[in-house]
């Protein structure tokens, strides 16, 4: 049995700019063991979204991972794959798991954990080019997240639409465009 631990103690763990959590130490803050985390997921596969509420690392980009993270105890050894979850796929779990502690410990996972990385200061509009770079990932039609690549940083859906709108651009879906045009 595993000790107990809590969300303020433990030190972020970040994958493509990202707030990752590991099936152990999520298990062990929820009050469970590693076997259920896995098994929830396996069970309802259907229901994550690597990417979005998962990653799955192996080969090359587990080897790379390990010689990255400051915490030695985060990966065995001899892992042939490594889970990390997101915000989304911890809070999957949660509400799979139906405990009071899984909830109560999310809930700290999100005020403590998933969100204390800072938001990027939008650039001045008006000012200079714009010059970042930005991968859009869109998952069933939607948009599952936008990651801004500028040193660390992490904008959500709205700010980069904030952002490209006050720089002028039109962004909308195209039956929404179509629509406009039709009525020129």
């Amino acid at each position: 049995m595993t000790t107990q631990i809590s969300v303020e103690s433990i030190s972020l763990t970040v994958h493509q700019n990202i707030p990752v959590i590991t099936t152990e130490l999520l298990a062990n803050l929820y009050g469970t063991d590693s076997h259920s985390i896995t098994k929830n997921h396996r069970s309802n596969v259907d229901r994550f979204v690597i990417g979005k509420h998962f990653f799955k690392l192996e080969g090359f980009e587990l080897k790379d991972f390990k010689n990255k993270v400051t915490n030695s105890d985060l990966v065995a050894n001899r892992a042939k794959h490594l889970i990390l979850w997101t915000e989304r796929g911890a809070a999957r779990h949660a509400k799979m798991l139906e405990t009071d502690q899984a909830w109560e410990v999310f809930e700290k996972l999100e005020d403590h954990y998933f969100n204390t990385h800072k938001k990027p200061e939008l650039p001045a509009v008006g000012y200079g080019s714009l010059n970042i770079d930005i991968l859009l990932a869109i998952r069933d039609d939607k948009v599952a997240f936008i990651n801004q690549h500028r040193a660390g940083t992490l904008i959500t859906v709205e700010e980069a639409l904030t952002l490209l709108r006050a720089r002028g651009w039109l962004v909308m879906p195209k039956e929404e465009l179509v629509g406009r045009l039709m009525e020129l």
